[in-house]
């Protein structure tokens, strides 16, 4: 909005916003931290990984600039093309990482960090001559201060940036660890990119993951690169929130302001950029996305419909779930707008063409490896690969809308089942009235008031805006309304830029509606205070809910406590034949747990859908000797078995019963471990972790407890004879 005649604005100097925004965002940092040493060591964490976030996202740019200055037409603002060249670049290293990392010596410095240099210094040769020729407001008014909400949302971002991987990850600790950060880790011991048939999770479009893996080898370690894993995630929500701001800032600046704080304050978004997974890439690419759709449905040329391709594109080859939630809707709405004008229809070919290109290294990958493009999906179309019809069925049960039951079934039935739900009150539940969602509500009701009082007509794209968030929804209730409601995360993009569209139009009304006609017009626009108003309680609920979950989450321990040496000492001591395991020789299995990610190397495991070592060895009844013959040779030094994890997949999506045996049924008695699997193979206890991480003296066989102390976990040893 620009000021009327006669109208007095308020002025400040750039600096003196900086002098606000440092600020905000240090208080808020340091008041989540708790004090001020923890504080200063995030603050620690964060420049020693920021510098290389931003260098491998520079040098992306780099490397596909020339070709999205290319293809891009003049009309498209600078800050899309240069997001698009961005994005683009980080899908060609993803799409690199797998290629040359699936050769023996693909994963190290020498190969990596001159791809780095070269890109950024490519990057700093284009982006030269627009920096010199940059010239900086001298005077700002205050619709500049939107900036102290990003400021305020940086500083929630980095509170939880700075915390260990899945620490702050609620229930999403188990994916982080399980395979974001863990099949990257195993890719990068293991000195390149291969197939892990114990985690069919590493099946999966790993564009995003990819990049943690160029983290670990640039790093020179997993647990090196974690922080900047994290720091690559949020650098997404960060790239989202100003391509927003830098696409619309010059034809609707008000938009641009609006929509790009209402975005950065989503708590589920910022909740999100704490953590080491691919959802806000998701988001940034639809961003994009729509934004070159907004370009195309104004004046609809090949080269806007090719970039919104490369969008959609990169977002397939972050995750599946993108063909549903972003590629399928933006081509819907292509296709919608474009009747039966054969160059339009061209253009949505050429756009899905580009789709196609870009998810085609994933596909080809899996066509090769498992015979199904899209495994672990789609297995009764296209082949189930290496898995038995157990685990197929397991899969697919599990992963169904409906409520299936558990495969295999348990002897006993399940202790708890899912409560009995309907699509509305999941959608309810889930987004309307899910905190991590905190200004949805507001912001439907701003846009719908905004667009009632300002009496203007949509825009084209809004309507295909409103069109991309019905079929949004329309998936998720159909297929993922049983997921964690982050997959319905990509819906906060057309929501937040039709809000902010709202709010504009409301922002701009001239006199008040409810005012006569004859009432004179007021110096300032009457729907700059209502706006103003709506965008201020949706961004502060956003903003406060983001930090009370961080309160909620920061103590959160992804895993019981595990000491690799004490846990080698105590085998030492407990039998002299166990002195030869020295911490460098521990290997352990896994059963039930398969957060392996802070395990030592070379940790044995599989995910609740593949099959898993010691219940295959079971499964061939090879006897007792036999198989604990067979875990020596394996390499096994200890067993770890989460019991209550165990017990949570029988009842859930499944587990096999030769390793959860009868615990449900010694619970009842009182007899809280030692199923008839580990008695017989007579494994040595080491040590019971109960629920609250407190330790039990080693017993062997099975111990009577009260349900309070019943161990959560016990840690077998494997006897060397």
């Amino acid at each position: 909005m620009s000021p009327t005649p006669g109208q007095t604005v308020r002025t400040f100097r750039p600096r003196t916003l900086a002098a606000m925004l440092i600020p905000a965002g240090l208080v808020t940092l340091f008041v989540l931290k708790g004090s001020f040493a923890a504080g200063v060591l995030a603050m620690v964490v964060v420049l020693t990984h920021i510098a290389l976030a931003g260098l491998i996202v520079l040098s992306a740019g780099g490397w596909t600039w020339p070709v999205v200055s290319r293809i891009a037409p003049p009309s498209a603002s600078r800050g899309l093309r240069l997001a698009t060249s961005v994005l683009l670049g980080l899908w060609l290293y993803g799409s690199a990482m797998l290629v040359v990392g699936s050769f023996v010596g693909g994963l190290t410095g020498w190969v990596w960090w001159p791809v780095i240099v070269v890109g950024s210094v490519l990057a700093g040769l284009y982006a030269w001559k627009p920096i010199t020729a940059w010239t900086a407001d001298r005077k700002l008014d205050g619709r500049a201060l939107v900036w102290v909400v990003a400021a305020i949302a940086g500083g929630i971002a980095l509170a939880g940036l700075t915390v260990p991987a899945g620490f702050v990850g609620g229930e999403n600790a188990y994916d982080i660890l399980e395979y974001h950060l863990q099949v990257p880790r195993e890719y990068y011991e293991a000195g390149r990119v291969t197939t892990l048939e114990h985690n069919c999770y590493s099946f999966y479009p790993l564009g995003v993951e990819m990049l943690f893996l160029l983290g670990m080898v640039l790093r020179g370690g997993a647990y090196e690169g974690m922080y900047l894993a994290k720091l690559l995630h949020a650098s997404y929500g960060v790239l989202a929130v100003g391509t927003v701001f830098l696409a619309l800032r010059r034809r609707e600046p008000a938009r641009a302001r609006f929509a790009a704080g209402l975005l950065a304050s989503v708590p589920i978004v910022l909740f999100l950029s704490w953590q080491a997974m691919v959802e806000l890439a998701m988001v940034c690419h639809l961003v994009a996305a729509l934004l070159w759709l907004r370009l195309w449905s104004r004046r609809p040329t090949a080269g806007t419909a090719l970039c919104a391709g490369l969008m959609t594109g990169g977002a397939c080859a972050v995750k599946y779930l993108s063909v549903g939630f972003i590629a399928g809707p933006l081509l819907a709405m292509m296709l919608a707008v474009s009747g039966r004008r054969g160059s339009r229809l061209a253009h949505v070919a050429l756009a899905g063409a580009a789709t196609a290109a870009l998810f085609a290294p994933w596909l080809i990958r899996n066509a090769a490896a498992t015979g199904n493009p899209v495994f672990p999906l789609a297995t009764e179309l296209f082949g189930a690969g290496h898995w038995d019809a157990e685990s197929e069925k397991r899969w697919v049960d599990g992963h169904s809308p409906d409520r299936r039951p558990p495969v295999p079934l348990p002897h006993a039935p399940p202790t708890q089942q899912p409560p009995e739900t309907n699509a509305l009150l999941d959608l309810y539940n889930n987004l309307l009235a899910n905190p991590e969602f905190g200004c949805v509500v507001i912001l439907l009701a701003g846009a719908g008031l905004g667009c009632l009082i300002a009496r203007s007509p949509p825009q084209a794209w809004e309507g295909m805006l409103v069109g991309t968030a019905a079929i949004q929804v329309a998936v998720w209730l159909v297929f993922t309304r049983g997921s964690p409601p982050r997959f319905i995360v990509p819906v906060t993009v057309p929501v937040c830029l039709l809000a902010g569209g709202a709010l504009a139009r409301l922002a701009a009304v001239r006199k008040n509606p409810l005012a006569g006609t004859d009432a004179p017009a007021p110096a300032a626009p009457w729907g700059l205070v209502p706006a103003a108003g709506i965008f201020l309680t949706a961004v502060g609920i956003g903003l406060f809910s983001a930090g009370a979950m961080y309160n909620d989450l920061k103590y959160n321990r992804p895993v019981p406590p595990f000491d690799a040496a004490e846990l080698a000492a105590a085998r030492a001591g407990m039998f002299a034949s166990g002195a030869r395991a020295a911490p460098g020789r521990l290997r352990v299995l896994l059963v039930g747990e398969a957060r392996a990610f802070y395990f030592p190397p070379g940790t044995v495991y599989a995910t609740a859908f593949d099959a898993h070592p010691l219940a295959e060895l079971i499964a061939r009844e090879l006897g007792p000797a036999e198989i604990v013959r067979r875990l020596r040779t394996m390499g096994i030094t200890h067993v770890w078995v989460d019991w209550f994890e165990m017990v949570r997949l029988r009842s859930t999506y499944g587990y096999p019963s030769a390793l959860v045996g009868d615990f449900v049924e010694r619970q009842a008695t009182g007899l809280a471990v030692g199923t008839t699997a580990f008695e017989t193979m007579r494994l040595r206890v080491v040590k019971h972790v109960r629920v609250d991480g407190s330790i039990v003296e080693p017993t062997s066989g099975p111990v009577r407890a009260a349900p309070r102390d019943w161990p959560r976990v016990t840690v077998y040893a494997v006897p060397d004879d």
